[in-house]
């Protein structure tokens, strides 16, 4: 089965989602969102699975901004659409930062701690294709989410040099 986690990670694409696809072309990949929030007039939430496990797409003018993955101290997440279901994630909800960090040099993924988003309850990890995952150290405990948010990271922006990447465990 494709670890489709894994990939997103490397190229910042879930299967054939992408920043900046229109929302017709996102409902003809992942099917009708479970549910919709409104945040203001052009903008929207659509979500996949649960509010605590499962997978957000924030939208902006009918374009999709992010791609938010959302475990909340669960192993695997079971209600994706079928498109994206995985059996065999390397990366789940109990994954702790050291073995992640194993994982992304072993696949050869630059990373670097996160200062701006790295402080007591939580740590931060920025790929160089600006996916960011976060551990929640405060209540539930483990991976909380990895994501995707148009022009929230630097890396892309000359900011976060990959020549200062990680590439050890912490």
């Amino acid at each position: 089965m494709h670890d489709f986690l894994l990939e997103f990670m490397r190229t910042g694409m879930l299967g054939t989602i992408r920043l900046g696809m229109s929302s017709d072309e996102l409902r003809d990949v992942l099917g009708a969102p479970d549910d919709v929030g409104c945040q203001r007039k052009d903008d929207s939430l659509w979500l996949y699975g649960s509010q605590a496990s499962g997978i957000q797409i924030p939208l902006a003018n009918h374009r999709v901004t992010g791609i938010w993955v959302y475990f909340w101290g669960v192993h695997k997440i079971d209600s994706l659409p079928v498109i994206l279901s995985a059996k065999n994630w390397q990366i789940t909800g109990h994954t702790t930062i050291g073995e992640f960090t194993e994982i992304m040099n072993s696949q050869n993924i630059n990373w670097k701690t996160y200062e701006p988003l790295t402080f007591d309850t939580q740590t931060c990890i920025v790929l160089q294709s600006d996916v960011s995952i976060v551990w929640s150290h405060d209540g539930v405990k483990g991976l909380e989410k990895i994501m995707l948010t148009k022009g929230v990271n630097d890396w892309s922006r000359g900011q976060l040099n990959p020549a200062d990447s990680q590439k050890e465990t912490c």
